[in-house]
């Protein structure tokens, strides 16, 4: 348990801006549970089209 508390702590999340300067050309939209947001999401729609 200390080991996994240990690596958690060591995490950093990405904002917002980290993640549009890493995926310009993505959209990205916010997972949100009772009003607050709970996660990012990064869809690039046009990646798998030919």
């Amino acid at each position: 348990m200390a080991e996994a508390t240990a690596k958690a702590a060591g995490v950093q999340l990405l904002t917002r801006g980290e993640l549009q300067r890493l995926f310009p050309d993505a959209r990205i939209f916010n997972e949100n549970f009772c009003g607050l947001t709970k996660s990012l999401v990064v869809m690039n729609l046009e990646a798998g089209r030919s």
